[in-house]
């Protein structure tokens, strides 16, 4: 350009005269100055603009690196709705290459109808409007039908309209499988879910529920559909959360916050249950669940009660133990301190007891013998009847030897051998009883003379007891017999001087007589009926029901289930019994009604007189030792017979006999 001047400036000053040259100069030099200056701004815009390039370059390469590398998938289309541009999102989610993808619309890539329907009308739509649109989309892919969020934006010309737009999409497949599930459990969950939201009065006080929410369990539960809760209020439907408190616990939660947890049992309106209960605040209102424990109390309890019965029976089990415990201590101390020789031994015949009369007897010391064989501790013993009888032992046989000399001391003894065996009936080993027969006819000696001496102090009883009951005639004889008769002698000797009245006189005396024959023959029955020889035990107790009985007292025999005969021994002491125990109840008992019970079975024979009298104390009674009793405790003696009192004061006194046959 400046060489262009030059030459321009030569030809002029060829062609003009001197004068203009200077001037032509100056404008010269002013232009350039002018277009060094024009140069210098335009290459400080030259160096600006490089500057913005580089500067949007950067943040181009920075976009399309978050845009390359987001997890979305984004997408540019233009207005034939063709793709042009895609992120690696794109071809991962879809399995489809870039290339394939850029400059082609869905309806060229064959995409199903539904898709291609939707995301055309959606895009059309943005550049038709320029507003962004969002929606839920299913979308095909090789994995199979997944879930995005997508948006789609529009992109504006410099004159405001839409020249592209983007459309970013989000994967919500895990999102949507996780609500799915949460709604599948909501729906199949055995327990109870429901929402209530707070109804509050004008001055702003919870006065009741509604139900907001309810899943199919809480409807099942509750008896109710969810479409007959929903909108409904809990009170209307269920008062009965008054009465248990539910109701003031869920107002509790709102006003206060946290949760509430019980177990509790409803039953009121239809229900009748336990139920696990939880409350928790949401919003202003409650999230209320329940679950239908029934069942599971009733095995808690039925768990409880085996429980207890395996508390019992271990408890049973160890006093058991305890018990045999015992009782293997007090068998050991009465092994020990038997009069008789006891050893024991295993089923190899093995010493495993060994007793202090035995170390006494045989001179061998516990410690020498126990661990050892018999034969070895004795070996004398080998060929002898004692070893063949322990042999039977070992083989389960009881035996027994008599009249044994002793080897090392004067005189015999007797062994009885006996095998033992455990719980299964396994033979665990044998037992050795060996017996001085010396000091066994000692203490047979001892037996007899005690038994004589019993017998002798029996006697006595006896011989004590009839002159007791000889007194008792000459008392009757005298308070009763004797009496009348005087009686008539008195009026025998009133009648001798007697004019008119003697006829009466003599009419009473008959009566006085009368009586004094019906007395006589009721103490000679008392004394010995002859019906009791005659006809047995039965008739005579009737009998003697029959003349005892008077108008004041009822004497019965209520049941006789016994032999029509006994021993004649027999048959006077238990009727001397039973009369004795008549007689104390029409003398103390006050009663009105004496029954009389006689049954025999499984070989003893069963005596029980009750009335309906006054009774006494027990314990008392037992106590008494009056000639009545002590004669009947005396007769049972002789008869090994027992005798058990029964009383309670105002409701009468039973007493039985019970005698073997």
């Amino acid at each position: 350009m400046k060489n262009d001047l030059r030459s321009c400036l030569q030809q002029v000053s060829h062609e003009q005269a001197a004068p203009v040259s200077e001037s032509l100069e100056k404008q010269l030099l002013q232009k350039n100055k002018e277009l060094l200056e024009l140069n210098q701004r335009l290459l400080q815009e030259i160096e600006e603009r490089k500057r913005v390039e580089q500067s949007l370059l950067q943040s181009e390469r920075k976009y399309r690196k978050v845009v390359e590398s987001s997890s979305d998938i984004i997408g540019r289309f233009d207005k034939n709705l063709r793709h042009i541009f895609v992120n690696d999102a794109v071809e991962a989610a879809f399995g489809l290459p870039k290339q394939q993808l850029i400059g082609k619309s869905h309806q060229e890539l064959n995409l199903p109808e539904y898709v291609l329907r939707e995301t055309r009308d959606r895009i059309q739509e943005v550049f038709r409007t320029g507003q962004k649109e969002t929606s839920i989309t299913y979308l095909p892919t090789p994995e199979g039908l997944r879930c995005f969020h997508s948006v789609i934006e529009p992109e504006l010309s410099e004159a405001g309209t839409v020249e592209t737009v983007v459309a970013i999409g989000r994967d919500l497949t895990m999102e949507a499988l996780k609500e799915q599930m949460l709604n599948s459990v909501f729906d199949n969950t055995r327990i109870g879910i429901t929402s209530l939201h707070a109804v509050r009065d004008e001055q702003g006080h919870i006065v009741d529920f509604e139900w907001m929410l309810a899943n199919k369990s809480a409807a099942a539960i509750l008896g109710q559909s969810s479409s007959e809760l929903i909108n409904k209020r809990i009170l209307s439907l269920f008062p009965g959360i008054k009465a248990t408190g539910l109701f003031d616990f869920m107002v509790q939660v709102v006003e206060q916050g946290g949760a509430h947890s019980q177990s509790l049992f409803y039953n009121h309106e239809h229900l009748n249950a336990w139920f696990d209960l939880l409350i928790s605040k949401l919003a202003d209102g409650v999230i209320l669940t329940f679950v239908d424990i029934s069942e599971q109390r009733k095995t808690a309890l039925a768990l409880k009660h085996t429980n207890q019965e395996l508390l019992q029976e271990v408890q049973e089990r160890k006093t058991a133990e305890r018990r045999l415990q015992q009782e293997h201590e007090l068998l050991e101390r009465i092994i020990e301190h038997s009069v008789d020789c006891i050893c024991a031994f295993d089923e190899r015949g093995y010493y495993t007891a060994w007793n202090r009369m035995m170390e006494v007897y045989t001179g061998f010391k516990r410690e020498q013998v126990l661990g050892r064989h018999i034969f070895d501790v004795h070996p004398h013993l080998k060929d002898t009847k004692v070893a063949q009888k322990v042999k039977q032992v070992l083989q389960g046989r009881s035996c027994r030897l008599k009249a044994v000399p002793f080897m090392q001391r004067p005189g015999s003894y007797e062994l009885n051998l006996v095998p033992t065996f455990d719980a299964e009936q396994q033979q665990t080993g044998g037992i050795i009883f060996m017996r001085d027969l010396a000091e066994s006819l000692k203490l047979k000696e001892m037996t007899i003379q005690h038994r004589l001496s019993q017998q002798k102090n029996n006697l006595q009883v006896v011989l004590q007891t009839q002159e007791e009951e000889r007194k008792r005639i000459a008392e009757a004889l005298h308070n009763g017999l004797g009496q009348l008769l005087y009686g008539i002698k008195l009026h025998l000797e009133q009648a001798k001087g007697a004019g008119t009245g003697a006829v009466a006189r003599i009419q009473e005396i008959a009566l006085l007589l009368e009586e004094a024959i019906t007395e006589t023959r009721t103490i000679s029955f008392e004394l010995m009926p002859s019906i009791l020889q005659d006809f047995g035990l039965e008739v005579a107790l009737q009998e003697f029901c029959k003349k005892l009985s008077r108008t004041h007292i009822t004497i019965n025999l209520k049941e006789y289930n016994a032999a029509a005969r006994f021993d004649a021994n027999l048959e006077i002491a238990v009727y001397r019994m039973v009369q004795e125990l008549v007689n104390n109840c029409i003398k103390h008992a006050g009663a009105t009604l004496v029954e009389i019970e006689v049954v025999q079975a499984k070989g003893k024979l069963r005596l029980q007189v009750r009335d309906n009298g006054k009774g006494a104390d027990t314990a008392k009674l037992k106590k008494c030792d009056g000639i009545g009793l002590r004669s009947i405790r005396n007769r049972l003696k002789l008869l090994n017979g027992r005798l058990r009192i029964n009383a309670e004061a105002g409701k009468g006194t039973a007493v039985t006999l019970q005698v073997p046959l």
